[in-house]
């Protein structure tokens, strides 16, 4: 390696003693003179600063990196290396123990990550700080936990008082502004406003900031909305004492409901007794504490869920979930979402059970091979049916525009060569404007195949499978998105699920359940927590 020119004085003792005293006495300076081409060759290079030494920012000025070759490297240290990157405008995320790394470990002829910026801290959203417990009514995301549903106390029913305060606003912040390698500050965006979601006699305080309730009664979802619903409520039974109720608000029974009887709410009803031969009907969910001994009389139909403890000879009809605790026998169950029996004592025996997401059970069926059919995805065929309909349409009218088109290109040939009759452009036009017309059509046609192809996408997604934590016996019928399977032979722990075309049997374990629901439960308390400090 070539070294730097070092200067001499003739005068200092120390180099006069190492100084050739003469020309004539240094046969190097003599060799030099008589091949000047020789010396130029051996005389080092002039170093200038900043020579073997490369910088590099990246596109977004977030990081800067520097190589050293190694044949400067002694040229440099690490203060001139500091000093080179100041003198380059990187002032901001200077990693020195990097920069001192590169003598340290001899980290030469190497891209080196010198300088990092700082990323802006985006705001976080505001977000509502709930004053009553809304877990009691959100049965469903504890379904998808593998069928496990904590019965709260009170059957599902959170009682306010009037002027209770439900909820408050806790406010977005602002964040924290990032700065990139140059010392130039990135600003953060600011967390979004929550909104309050009020609904039927709940108010909003003057300063926007709570919600509470304006009456006495029970909390209802109507969407994204929270809404107090004033309770009609009956003492014992419902029998001949009472007669049929009918309320468009929220129904809570202290009793059961006797046979015959009919109870229809426009919100929730709240079941504390056995319901007989009864039909139920409710525009929110339908919870029993007891369980429904339907004499194959009973139906219970439900916009939002239905729960209750067993259920036996009934017709169940929900637009979410159906959860019980024990058996179902001889009954037909259909839901929106899951149907999960989600105790040991969940048998699932004989009757249909049909459920778009999944449909879990202890036991499916029995030794004896009653009988009992699971349909999964019902709509999803239907849907699937549907797309294929209108495909047919679109490929229909799509024959018909392209012949259009073609009458058309021969008419407009026969009007630009000056040859076409008022009849024939009479025609042209109208061949047109039905060109046009159809045009629409396939336009709207060919969106709502393409919507019906995101929608099959999320459903077909969100299809689990049937689950048998013990076992299944023959004589269970699987029916998944139209795929038919029918259980042979005695199978134990299994999940039913639909890959390649085809309905097959894996192993199920309730462990991993368990686990899923303390990750759930872990995200969850983390994410209150978050809530909380904000």
């Amino acid at each position: 390696m070539d070294e730097p020119i070092k200067q001499t004085n003739p005068a200092d003792p120390v180099n006069a003693a190492t100084t050739p005293a003469s020309e004539e006495g240094a046969p190097g300076d003599q060799n030099k003179a008589e091949n000047p081409e020789n010396a130029q060759e051996e005389a080092a290079p002039q170093f200038v600063w900043g020579d073997g030494l490369s910088l590099e920012v990246s596109s977004e000025q977030m990081s800067a990196t520097m190589e050293l070759s190694l044949d400067y490297a002694d040229n440099y240290n690490a203060g001139d290396l500091l000093r080179y990157l100041e003198e380059n405008n990187i002032t901001f995320g200077v990693l020195e123990h990097e920069v001192n790394a590169i003598f340290e470990k001899k980290n030469f002829n190497k891209r080196i990550k010198v300088a990092k910026g700082r990323q802006p801290q985006h705001g976080k959203d505001g977000c509502i700080d709930w004053r009553i417990d809304l877990s009691i009514l959100e049965g469903a995301r504890l379904v998808e936990r593998g069928g496990r549903v904590d019965h709260k106390e009170r059957h599902h029913v959170i009682d306010v008082s009037e002027g209770q305060v439900l909820a408050a606003l806790v406010d977005p912040t602002e964040g924290e502004p990032g700065m990139d390698v140059y010392g130039k500050e990135i600003p953060a965006n600011p967390g979004k406003e929550a909104k309050l979601p009020a609904g039927k006699n709940v108010a909003v305080s003057e300063d926007g900031r709570e919600m509470s309730s304006q009456i006495k009664g029970v909390i209802c979802k109507e969407g994204e909305k929270v809404s107090v619903s004033p309770v009609y409520n009956v003492q014992g039974d419902v029998n001949y004492s009472t007669g049929n109720v009918r309320f468009d608000e929220t129904i809570v029974v202290s009793g059961g409901i006797l046979p015959d009887f009919i109870v229809e709410a426009g919100q929730d009803i709240h079941v504390t007794g056995l319901i007989e031969s009864a039909k139920l009907t409710a525009k929110g969910s339908i919870y029993c504490t007891a369980g429904v001994q339907g004499g194959e009389k009973a139906e219970l139909h439900a916009d939002g869920d239905i729960r209750a403890k067993f259920v036996n000879a009934a017709t169940l009809v929900a637009g979410g979930h159906i959860v019980i605790e024990g058996a179902v026998t001889q009954s037909n169950l259909k839901a929106g979402g899951s149907i999960v029996l989600e105790s040991q004592k969940g048998v699932a025996l004989g009757g249909v059970f049909e459920a778009e997401k999944m449909v879990v059970a202890e036991v499916f069926g029995s030794d004896i091979g009653a009988k009992t059919n699971v349909i999964l995805a019902a709509n999803i065929s239907n849907a699937s049916a549907q797309k294929h309909e209108e495909e047919r349409k679109l490929q229909s009218l799509m024959q018909n525009y392209n012949k259009i088109r073609q009458a058309a290109a021969a008419l407009n040939k026969l009007r630009d060569a000056g040859k076409i009759t008022e009849e024939q452009n009479a025609l042209r036009m109208k061949i047109t404007r039905t060109g046009l017309q159809l045009q629409g059509q396939i336009k709207k046609i060919q969106d709502g195949i393409k919507r019906m192809d995101e929608e099959f996408e999320i459903k077909r997604k969100q299809v689990k499978g049937v689950i048998a934590r013990d076992v299944a016996w023959p004589g269970v019928n699987i029916e998944i998105m139209g795929h038919k399977y029918a259980v042979k032979t005695r199978t134990s722990k299994a999940q039913f699920v639909l890959k390649g075309g085809e309905i097959q049997a894996y192993g199920y374990n309730p462990d991993d359940d368990k686990k899923d629901a303390k990750k759930t439960a872990k995200k969850e308390t983390e994410s209150g927590s978050e809530e909380k400090k904000g």
